[in-house]
């Protein structure tokens, strides 16, 4: 039996954990395409839902991509999926893909030392091959939590939990009058930000950002926790605003002067 065959054999979990079963891969569409000695290759189309407002995939779903490549990449060195953790992920955006246009990325997991594994990998654009992003990162191994493949086994699933999130009531009740869509603080929003379900609030002044739990945000279905890629979108997002708001309150002032 060849060394790919044995990774084929033991991967079988990864290939449903990462299939259409689960609710963000489902809706990203992303696919595993293949898998080596310590890496992985995953890939997405240009569907709406990952978009800018220009039409190219979203850079917090190409990020959500890579951060998923990543576990993929450790499980597959690992040969299986044992419960690992973030410690440290850096995406590096060279170009953007082109209207309409899928990514693909290669991450290779290239070290394991005591239980952190450490990963790196490029991102490419499916149709011209251009370079868009780059990724390197260190995971925690063997962290709190049951193991990824458990999601897939019936066997072990929980039933599923009632306790309601932000997204079953809405906004925080004491939120609401103050609360506005994200496009009244950083103008049109994007399908992506719309997927997310982010909001903006002001508080004297100052802007507080919220997204929902939803189902599609989960990154582990068995503990219900955001997807690291998912953070990472909010985070890059809410940069971005403070950042336009802050230059439009300058501009404005420079013009009053």
């Amino acid at each position: 039996m060849t060394a790919e065959k044995k990774i084929a054999n033991k991967m079988l979990a990864a290939k449903a954990f990462f299939g259409s079963a689960h609710p963000l891969f489902n809706a990203f569409n992303i696919t595993m395409d293949d898998i080596t000695k310590d890496g992985a290759v995953m890939s997405m189309p240009c569907v709406e839902v990952v978009c800018d407002q220009q039409g190219k995939l979203h850079r917090g779903a190409i990020a959500t991509l890579l951060d998923t490549a990543c576990g993929l990449a450790i499980f597959v060195r690992l040969g299986d999926m044992r419960p690992i953790a973030t410690i440290d992920l850096r995406v590096d955006f060279i170009a953007n893909p082109e209207a309409g246009e899928g990514v693909a990325c290669n991450v290779t997991c290239f070290a394991v030392e005591e239980n952190i594994a450490y990963v790196r990998g490029e991102a490419f654009g499916r149709d011209g091959g251009n370079l868009l992003a780059s990724v390197s990162g260190s995971f925690a191994i063997g962290t709190a939590g049951p193991s990824f493949d458990q999601s897939v086994n019936p066997s072990n699933k929980r039933a599923p939990s009632k306790k309601k999130t932000i997204d079953d009531e809405g906004i925080i009740s004491f939120e609401t009058e103050r609360v506005t869509a994200l496009s009244t603080v950083v103008g049109d929003v994007s399908p992506y930000e719309k997927f997310l379900g982010m909001t903006a609030s002001d508080d004297n002044g100052e802007a507080t950002y919220k997204m929902p739990f939803r189902e599609q945000h989960i990154g582990n279905p068995l503990i219900k926790t955001f997807h690291g890629g998912i953070i990472a979108s909010f985070a890059e997002l809410v940069a971005g605003a403070h950042l336009t708001a802050n230059q439009t309150e300058k501009i404005s002032q420079y013009v009053q002067v």
